[in-house]
């Protein structure tokens, strides 16, 4: 009896305290992304991604997305010399004539900038892997491709949820692939929020903060610690 009545108290008390009101409110947040089930749809990511590379696209924020992108991408890299494209071909150039393809030879994305002579090649993988020497095959038809035979910066992206990944690119036939992973994304992403904020209408700066926790808690599944510290407390006060 006097069990059962200190289970009975317990739960009372928790349910006096607004720590499970916090964590509902944190686990149930509205996320438009997750309410139309677009979250876990490969090219729906491409296509948001897409938005943000362009830099003549309505978020107004240029070509600032993309230079955050590549310079994530390129970090890891930066010594390696077989990569063609350098930091500070990212850095110090002008992408606001930037044009972006979506499925151009079945690319995901394929990025070109006509002035600065640049290419880039993303193969965006979301929970499938590489498959039919994807990677070979989409190298070729941009190296084979007159539009950009005078092209000197190519640079090949694939794109994975894994985290883990090497430092060594991946050797696709005659070409080189450095590896991303969408925690790289998500730092870029995170930066347009603190840098570019006040360039950006409400709605916009919605759409990126939607698109940016579906990141975190379904792609990377990044630990949200207040969530960790209201389950902690929690189950202290069953105990």
């Amino acid at each position: 009896m006097d069990e059962k009545m200190t289970q009975k108290q317990q739960l009372e008390n928790l349910l006096l305290t607004e720590d499970l009101e916090e964590l509902n409110n944190l686990t149930n947040q509205f996320n438009v992304f997750k309410a139309l089930k677009l979250h876990n749809i490969e090219i729906r990511h491409s296509n948001f991604l897409s938005w943000l590379l362009s830099a003549g696209e309505n978020h107004n924020i240029g070509d600032y997305f993309l230079k955050e992108f590549l310079k994530n991408a390129l970090a890891r890299y930066r010594n390696n010399e077989q990569i063609d494209v350098k930091l500070h071909d990212v850095v110090f150039e002008d992408f606001s004539d930037v044009e972006i393809r979506r499925e151009y030879h079945n690319i995901d994305i394929l990025i070109t900038s006509p002035k600065n002579k640049f290419l880039c090649v993303i193969e965006n993988k979301i929970w499938s892997t590489e498959h039919d020497d994807q990677l070979n095959r989409y190298a070729e038809s941009v190296n084979d491709d007159n539009e950009f035979l005078d092209y000197n910066k190519k640079l090949f992206i694939f794109l994975t949820p894994t985290s883990n990944i090497s430092t060594e690119p991946i050797i696709r036939g005659n070409q080189l692939y450095i590896q991303m992973d969408y925690n790289q994304v998500a730092k870029a992403v995170e930066r347009v929020l603190k840098y570019k904020k006040k360039l950006l209408t409400p709605d916009v700066i919605m759409f990126i903060s939607h698109y940016l926790a579906i990141l975190k808690n379904d792609i990377v599944k990044e630990k949200n610690e207040l969530e960790y510290k209201l389950c902690k407390e929690i189950l202290l006060s069953l105990l």
